[in-house]
């Protein structure tokens, strides 16, 4: 029985809200309707003067055009009149509606007043055993969860929550965007994880991490100058953040080679293919570990 006293209580402290500005808004338009109604009928009064004392100055040989002119008159005249018929008539609609408001509201007090009224909340809100209640006071009631939420509280305990920005994903984002328009790139990417989705039927994000960790070098061979006029060729180990810029960079240039007409496409294609073992980036890698190795004596430690 709850709901049912409570959802009476809203709709009446909703309408008991509303009555003041449904009687202004009353007031206002029965105001215009006293002033508006005495013009149109001024008016239709004057324009009927006007075309008799014109009937009486007719000449008797009238042309055909002249008729034809006042006939247009005459009908601009009549939708004229229907017009303000209307909007007497739409007023005469609200007028109804608010007094249905009023008198429902009137109903409504009459009711709630009543003690003995089965809608009055403060009788029918009470505890067995009690015959009112005051609802600005009730006690709060504790909430007590169920063993159904329990159980699903303790299988989400051990999930981590996920980090609304994803590290990796904005590093391919701020790799792909150009002049500026972070969001076209994002678009291109979310596109291009959606074809390895439809695919592979795997998490995107996960294969996109797992090709980065399998493409990205660990070492890269850099020149550096002695004081004479030699240069030497120094493996140098790579930071997290440069080792897959320098995997993503490779997938970028195998996805510019391929035919499919949108970007998105090609680089998902590429990223299929570096899952599936078939991407340049792991060719460039092994030359890049090779060149390391065969300087690997000039490494100072």
């Amino acid at each position: 029985m709850f709901p049912r006293f409570a959802k009476a209580l809203q709709t009446a402290t909703r309408r008991a809200l509303v009555a003041p500005a449904i009687q202004q808004q009353s007031q206002q338009q029965l105001s215009q309707q006293h002033m508006v109604r005495p013009v149109i009928l001024c008016q239709r009064l004057f324009s009927t003067t006007v075309q008799q004392h014109q009937q009486q100055q007719q000449p008797e040989h009238i042309s055909q055009s002249s008729l034809q002119e006042q006939q247009q008159q005459q009908q601009q005249q009549q939708a004229q009149f229907s017009k303000s018929d209307a909007v007497a008539a739409e007023q005469d609609n609200i007028d109804e509606d608010i007094e249905e408001w009023l008198t429902a509201i009137k109903e409504l007090r009459t009711e709630f007043s009543n003690p003995n009224s089965p809608y009055n909340p403060e009788i029918s809100l009470a505890a067995p055993g009690e015959n009112r209640v005051d609802i600005a006071t009730m006690p709060y009631r504790e909430f007590k969860p169920t063993e159904e939420q329990l159980s699903e509280l303790s299988e989400l305990a051990n999930k981590q929550i996920p980090l609304p920005k994803d590290e990796v994903l904005e590093h391919c984002t701020n790799l792909i965007m150009k002049h500026g328009k972070k969001a076209r790139a994002e678009k291109l990417l979310a596109r291009a994880l959606y074809v390895v989705k439809l695919q592979l039927r795997k998490d995107p994000v996960v294969v996109l991490k797992d090709i980065l960790e399998q493409m990205a070098p660990l070492m890269v061979v850099k020149t550096f100058k002695n004081r004479t006029a030699k240069s030497t060729m120094i493996p140098v180990p790579l930071g997290r953040r440069q080792r897959l810029r320098t995997a993503f960079s490779w997938i970028l240039d195998g996805a510019s080679k391929r035919q499919a007409s949108s970007f998105s496409v090609r680089l998902g294609e590429e990223l299929i293919a570096a899952y599936n073992g078939n991407s340049n980036g792991f060719a460039k890698r092994a030359q890049m570990h090779k060149d390391a190795m065969s300087y690997r004596a000039y490494i100072k430690l």
